[in-house]
């Protein structure tokens, strides 16, 4: 039995040497990677790799490795890009365990002109081999050259387009390969929402996009990473940074607010109890008093019940709600609930479109607290629209969305003439108000935050909205699919 020797063995396998097994009639039955120029997988023959015109040279070359010789020999083969490359091969054939009889022949090829696709391969070999990555080769027309996993090879020459399932995947490829091409050269890397195949729901993934211009032909090199849940993750710690900023920042406010609301109504209390007992004093005098300083005191016990409601409000900002334990209630009962104070309190028919998807949704919420997050918010919208008298404007929506992340978020919007954009940065800030003097303290959109930051919530305005809308975002820990 001849063998090949050592030394070339040694080159053979420490150079850019392919090696595979075929049967006798030239079938693979092994390939120690993928041929990424030829996208060949074990099943293929080598025969149609070959050109026309070499083909019955190499199955003689087959015959006598078959007859236990090693050859050596040269031929070519047609890539697709239509180029002839020439391959420098050796078959040797491969004995079973008594050494009698031969079981297959080992095709050692080196491509001696690699063509454009076989350059790449060379170039990108151990990573595409190394990484558990979709990578793709597209050409400049966006066809699918080549891909690293042997289960996708039949995508191989499809259209980009063909294997997108969304208009919106497809259209947010086209812009990243045109960055891409753009940057030539250098890798275009973003973290993006996609369907991927056989997922109804997309998920994040990176992907990188790399054009490059080898031996003057044009190829894409795009690479796709599956980081949907380390995605999650960070955002979900991000929401946890955010919400104990957010409780510091209210805890302090807290403080300094129980500090105001006794400071103030202490003397508030002499002002009044000394104004009433003027007015008792002075009633029995009525005839032979100013009934302009009558009024005047009238107006000063007013002013200090407006002041007392305000001062109390504040206390709701350090009033501790832990005695109140959390339970689990469904979402779509308790804005039902909420829908019915609403109207109680208005007691004016407002068109309410609510949608609600899932029925069936549970949340764990302290449900006071919640009702009065609602009841703010439509209080709100209501002031915002009762003025108009046509439904165009009347209205107010309610809808839940569920998030790519698997939130639930509830948005409530009016068709008011929204909020101006140099305010929006104040709207929940405590005593700030857009509204007319009398009208409001300006502390409802503030409690309402603090209320749904201690339920694991995140109060918001959106500004990508066409009319004035606000978000609860329900926590990822406190939303749960009834059983």
């Amino acid at each position: 039995m001849k063998e090949i020797s050592n030394n070339l063995s040694k080159e053979l396998f420490h150079s850019d040497v392919f090696y595979s097994h075929i049967d006798f009639d030239g079938t693979y039955i092994h390939l120690s990677e993928v041929y990424m120029g030829y996208g060949i997988v074990v099943g293929d023959s080598i025969l149609e790799t070959i050109i026309p015109a070499k083909r019955k040279f190499f199955e003689k070359q087959i015959a006598e490795a078959r007859k236990g010789e090693i050859v050596h020999f040269f031929t070519e083969t047609r890539n697709r890009l239509e180029e002839i490359d020439k391959w420098e091969m050796w078959l040797q054939p491969s004995y079973s365990a008594d050494g009698n009889l031969i079981e297959y022949i080992e095709v050692f090829s080196r491509n001696l002109n690699a063509g454009t696709e076989n350059f790449i391969s060379s170039l990108f070999k151990n990573f595409y081999t190394a990484t558990d990555d979709d990578l793709y080769i597209l050409n400049d027309e966006l066809y699918i050259l080549d891909i690293n996993k042997s289960s996708k090879n039949g995508d191989i020459g499809k259209s980009f387009s063909e294997i997108m399932e969304r208009d919106d995947d497809y259209l947010f490829f086209l812009n990243t390969f045109e960055q891409a091409k753009r940057l030539n050269g250098v890798a275009l890397k973003v973290t993006h929402p996609i369907r991927k195949s056989n997922r109804n729901q997309k998920r994040y993934c990176r992907i990188s996009v790399t054009y490059m211009i080898i031996q003057g032909v044009g190829r894409y090199m795009l690479q796709i990473r599956d980081v949907h849940q380390e995605h999650s993750n960070r955002l979900a710690l991000k929401i946890q940074e955010k919400q104990f900023e957010e409780f510091e920042r209210w805890r302090s406010l807290g403080q300094m607010s129980a500090g105001i609301a006794h400071e103030i109504n202490n003397p508030l209390c002499i002002i009044r109890i000394q104004a009433e007992q003027l007015l008792d004093r002075l009633g029995s005098q009525r005839n032979d008093i100013d009934p302009s300083h009558l009024k005047k005191l009238d107006s000063i016990v007013k002013q200090v019940d407006r002041i007392e409601n305000i001062a109390n409000s504040l206390k709701i900002y350090s009033r501790s709600s832990n005695s109140i334990s959390k339970q689990t209630h469904y979402l779509d009962d308790l804005i039902n609930d909420t829908l019915g104070l609403f109207q109680a309190q208005t007691g004016r028919e407002i068109y309410i479109d609510y949608k609600n998807n899932f029925k069936e949704l549970e949340i764990e919420c302290k449900k006071n607290e919640f009702y009065q997050i609602i009841l703010n918010l439509l209080m709100n919208s209501y002031q915002a629209v009762q003025k108009f008298n046509s439904l165009e404007n009347c209205w107010i929506k309610i809808w839940i969305e569920k998030t790519i992340l698997n939130q639930y978020v509830i948005y409530i919007q009016d068709g008011g003439n929204g909020i101006k954009n140099e305010v929006v940065k104040d709207i929940f800030t405590p005593f700030f108000t857009t509204k007319d003097v009398g009208s409001g303290t300006g502390l409802g959109l503030s409690i309402s935050k603090k209320l749904a930051l201690e339920n694991g919530m995140i109060l918001d305005f959106e500004k990508d909205f066409n009319y004035t809308t606000f978000s609860i975002t329900l926590g990822l820990d406190t939303t749960k699919p009834s059983e």
